[in-house]
């Protein structure tokens, strides 16, 4: 339940099972029968924040709809000409091959883990709770190499190694989703990571964009899309869009460095109206994490962010950029990229499968 207490603080109380998950809880929690509640009360208060650029409402040419689910193997083949899918499963290292480019060169970012003993990315131990904190040891040697901008000319037959120009924007940098071609044929990658050691012991995140002016050969020219300078937030998992009028929409990830308390991850919207140079404050948009964007014909936004279940909505729609929401669909558990096949179809990469939706009438709206 909820309670406005003034106009700039509200009470929320949550309720949930004592006992806790094996993967978060501290140990004295997990031997808590199950009957038993857990209630807790946050108060949250409103915090004045910058003004986001309005973005132009366009018109909707159609409702979509999820029509059917594609092997990794056949949207391999459709998508990317046979080059082999999206390594996202825990292999090392990782990749994500982005759809061609309009000169029909594919990009793929690498960056091989280190992690001593384990193939696990979870370094954090919860040990205990005091007072509504979280107590965790954070498992030290924890590496991640720099990544590598490759590209191929021949549908991922052979690789090119692309070069990094310096200085790099991270000491522990993770690709995020796939490559956006510009309209002046800019490529641009967003990323998220740490800027050093000690925000790493923090699990301070912040997300940022690097350019390539020469088709994927060169990459460099940063910018810092959402990086909160009282480390309040963290920002994480950033997804790109531009649309032809100049707008640029990055939606991040948003959480607090420690998980306290204990909040699922939600969306936050930034908005960039000189090419990505500088960006709106982030904003809370809609709850979800692991985003893909792309922009429909148009003008229409299709958001997809991970879901629960494939009962939850996960597809989210807007004629405005993510300013307000028109509807959203079912979608998939685990999301990293989306694309257009055509002027009434687009799919969403899952890992294991990819999801087809489709425009099936005119809405006229």
């Amino acid at each position: 339940s909820m309670l406005a207490m003034s106009d700039s603080r509200i009470l929320v109380t949550l309720g949930n099972m004592q006992r806790g998950s094996s993967q978060f809880s501290p140990p004295s929690e997990l031997d808590i029968p199950v009957g038993h509640e857990r209630i807790e009360a946050l108060g949250f208060d409103r915090i004045p924040g910058g003004p986001v650029p309005r973005t132009k409402r366009v018109r909707s040419r159609g409702r979509w709809e999820l029509a059917e689910s594609w092997t990794p193997e056949k949207w391999s083949e459709i998508v990317l000409g046979g080059a082999g899918g999206s390594d996202t499963g825990g292999a090392v290292p990782m990749a994500f091959i982005s759809p061609p480019l309009k000169s029909g060169r594919l990009i793929k970012i690498t960056y091989p883990q280190l992690i001593p003993g384990s193939h696990v990315s979870h370094v954090l131990k919860f040990i205990g709770r005091e007072r509504g904190y979280w107590l965790v040891h954070h498992t030290m040697g924890y590496e991640v190499s720099k990544p590598r901008f490759m590209y191929s000319d021949d549908t991922g037959k052979t690789w090119m190694e692309g070069k990094r120009a310096e200085p790099f924007a991270f000491a522990h940098p993770f690709p995020s989703g796939q490559v956006i071609e510009a309209e002046d044929g800019t490529l641009v990658a967003a990323f998220y990571g740490y800027r050093t050691d000690q925000d790493k012991l923090d699990h301070w995140y912040c997300s940022a964009i690097a350019r390539s002016h020469d088709g994927g050969q060169t990459w460099g020219d940063w910018s810092m899309v959402a990086c909160d300078p009282n480390r309040l937030w963290s920002y994480c998992e950033p997804a790109l869009l531009t649309r032809p009028d100049g707008v640029w929409v990055a939606f991040v990830r948003t959480e607090t460095p420690a998980n306290v308390p204990w909040i699922g991850a939600m969306m936050s919207r930034s908005v960039s109206l000189d090419k990505g140079r500088t960006w709106s404050e982030p904003k809370p948009s809609v709850v979800g994490s692991q985003p893909a964007a792309l922009v429909l014909p148009g003008g229409e936004l299709a958001f997809v962010v991970r879901s629960t279940g494939r009962q939850s909505s996960s597809v989210y729609f807007s004629r405005d950029l993510g300013e307000t929401w028109d509807y959203a669909l079912a979608g998939a558990y685990n999301t990293s990229m989306a694309g257009l096949l055509d002027e009434k179809t687009f799919w969403v990469w899952a890992n294991n499968e990819a999801l087809i939706y489709r425009r099936t009438r005119c809405a006229g709206l």
